[in-house]
């Protein structure tokens, strides 16, 4: 006699046992799927944008994970970070940062020495340095801006100038190649907001000031500031080598100035040259080349650094750092530079791009190396947005002579140690 099939009751039970295996590892593998999602909150920006596509990506691929990520402008990233850091959100697990920014928000940040203690040695101090607060470490730096002069190639070379290094060089230099009847101006400065607040650190430095004393009271307007300060207005009014309307210039305006061919030099950062390379809005494309910025009683200009930090709430501090590791490796730091031409933060990626640049490439990247090396950046303290700001204002009214440079500093320290007398500085 045939043996009888399974009856319906046992088939009904196997599928039942069936899919609740089915379901056990389709949420083992959801479990996974979320554990290796990891979230970023990016600084914004079409540069930084073109960054984030190409390098993202790569460390997705490279770690088997998937990164949500958003940009937002630096100010408003940071106001994000701090609400978020104040709910103790572990919503985002990777941040954005700047050297201006960590001290603003470096309390909800993890300490990062111990995640990267072995990577730490391969970068500059300079891009190290201005992250360390209290002891801990809560940057990993991406790349390097540091302030560097641009000068017409073309217009030197008619002129047989050598290149300014110091102040009186360059007022010189400045007037031998001011040319205001043919719209040509030997120095191209701008002269708003964090603009000048940027010339006025370089002169400040160079005039063998700073900011802050020791204890937080302000000193930028004892004789080295005034002196720095009276340097910028007098190449406006007193020497006339920069172009009208100078005192109202940002950053864009000044380097439109530069690439109209208008200005024989001009103090910028290192993403400005693809606004001098497109020969669609430059008339100087093949026509300038970089130099340390001039100096007087020490060499000091700015150097800052961007990098990341790691969410203090964050659930997955350990896939976060894997993710800062391959985003700040040394090949990722070469390919940040083939996208957008900034200096690493390595040794190693620095020596690798140097070695393979030529020509005007390798000087600019010469430059770049040595206003590092004497870099310096603002006091890593929060209220430094706030303080730039009162500042620069003061700054402003002493290039259009609404005040001297004694009243414009002086006033400007006053709001200075209102505002860390508030804070409890002192």
């Amino acid at each position: 006699m045939p043996r009888p099939h399974a009856t319906p009751r046992a088939s009904k039970t196997v599928w039942q046992l069936m899919l609740v295996v089915l379901f056990v590892l389709v949420g083992q593998l959801a479990t996974t799927l979320a554990q290796q999602e990891l979230n970023a909150l990016l600084i914004g920006g079409l540069d930084h944008q073109e960054v984030f596509e190409t390098l993202i990506p790569v460390c997705e691929e490279e770690l088997g994970i998937r990164v949500e990520w958003s940009s937002l402008p630096r100010d408003q990233l940071v106001i994000r970070a701090t609400t978020l850091g104040q709910a103790r959100s572990d919503l985002v697990d990777v941040y954005s940062t700047h050297f201006s920014t960590v001290p603003q928000f470096f309390e909800f940040l993890e300490p990062l020495q111990d995640h990267f203690s072995a990577e730490l040695d391969d970068f500059l101090a300079a891009s190290i340095e201005p992250a360390i607060i209290a002891g801990d470490l809560y940057q990993i730096p991406r790349y390097f801006d540091a302030r560097m002069m641009f000068y017409r190639t073309d217009l030197f070379e008619e002129a047989g100038l050598a290149l300014p290094t110091t102040w009186t060089e360059l007022l010189e230099t400045a007037r031998a190649l001011n040319r205001p009847n043919e719209g040509v101006f030997g120095y191209v400065q701008a002269g708003q907001g964090n603009a000048i607040m940027r010339h006025f650190s370089d002169f400040l430095w160079q005039a063998g000031g700073d900011f802050l004393d020791e204890d937080f009271r302000p000193v930028f307007n004892q004789s080295e500031g005034v002196e720095a300060l009276q340097f910028l207005v007098d190449l406006v009014h007193t020497h006339q080598v920069v172009p009208p309307g100078s005192v109202g210039f940002g950053w864009t305006e000044a380097r439109t100035i530069f690439a109209q061919g208008a200005g024989a030099m001009l103090y910028d950062w290192p993403s400005a040259p693809p606004h001098f390379d497109d020969p669609t809005r430059s008339v100087v494309v093949g026509l300038y080349s970089f130099a340390p910025i001039p100096g007087y009683q020490t060499d000091i200009s700015t150097a800052v650094s961007h990098g990341f930090g790691i969410n203090r709430y964050s659930s997955q501090k350990e896939l976060a750092t894997d993710f800062i590791t391959c985003m700040t490796s040394t090949e990722r730091q070469q390919l940040e530079y083939s996208v957008r031409g900034t200096l690493p933060a390595r040794r190693s990626a620095i020596e690798q791009v140097v070695a393979d640049a030529t020509g005007l490439e390798q000087e600019r990247l010469q430059a770049l190396e040595a206003i590092v090396e004497s870099g310096r950046s603002w006091p890593a303290i929060a209220e430094m947005a706030q303080l730039e700001r009162v500042i620069a204002d003061e700054l402003e009214r002493a290039l259009i002579r609404a005040k001297t440079p004694q009243q414009a500093l002086d006033d400007a320290a006053q709001n200075v140690e209102a505002i860390l007398t508030e804070a409890g500085y002192y």
